[in-house]
C-alpha cells in the first residue's frame, strides 16, 4: 500500500459463477487508490453506496470524507420514479450536482423538494440523505473526480 490515497473508488460488480454444477452469484469487491505523498490515510472515498462501506471506512479512516457517486444514487433515485418522469427529474437534479456552491445546491435540492417531494418522496430523501458529503468542498477539478465511481466501474469492464 502507499503512504497516502488522495481519492480512493470503491465499489462492488456480481457475477455469476458455477460452482458445483450451480450457478451462484458471487460478489468482487474493488478499491483503487489515487496516491500523494505524505502519511497513511485515504482524504476522500467515492462510494456506490453499498450497505456498510461508509462505516467500513470511518472504522479504519476516520477523517477520510466521503462522497456518494451521482451516477448511484441517480440509480437509485430511478428505482423509485415512473420511467415517464426520469428525463424532467435528471433536469431538475442538475441545478443540484452542478451547483457552484454548497448555498446555491442546498437552494437546488430545496425547489427539487417542492416540485418533488409529494409525488416522489422517496427519490427527495435518497438526494437529502446522501448529498452534502465532501462534494463541494473541493474545486471544479477535484469534483470531477470524486462525484462518480466511473474509474472503478471501467475496471469491472476489464474482469468480464
Amino acid at each position: 500500500m502507499e503512504e497516502v490515497y488522495a481519492i480512493v473508488y470503491l465499489d462492488t460488480s456480481f457475477y455469476s459463477v458455477k460452482e458445483d454444477g450451480i450457478v451462484r452469484k458471487k460478489v468482487i469487491y474493488n478499491v483503487i487508490g489515487i496516491n500523494l505523498d505524505g502519511y497513511k490515510d485515504i482524504l476522500i472515498a467515492s462510494v456506490d453506496g453499498l450497505t456498510g462501506f461508509v462505516d467500513a471506512i470511518h472504522a479504519a479512516f476516520p477523517k477520510t470524507e466521503v462522497q456518494m457517486c451521482i451516477v448511484h444514487q441517480f440509480r437509485n433515485t430511478f428505482k423509485y420514479v415512473p420511467h415517464k418522469y426520469r428525463k424532467e427529474i435528471t433536469k431538475d437534479l442538475k441545478p443540484i450536482y452542478q451547483a457552484p456552491n454548497l448555498e446555491a445546491a442546498e437552494t437546488a435540492l430545496e425547489e427539487f423538494e417542492k416540485k418533488w417531494g409529494k409525488t416522489h418522496p422517496i427519490a427527495v430523501q435518497i438526494w437529502k440523505n446522501n448529498w452534502e458529503l465532501a462534494y463541494f468542498k473541493y474545486s471544479k477539478p477535484i469534483r470531477k473526480l470524486i462525484y462518480t465511481t466511473n474509474p472503478i466501474e471501467n475496471v469491472h469492464l476489464q474482469f468480464r
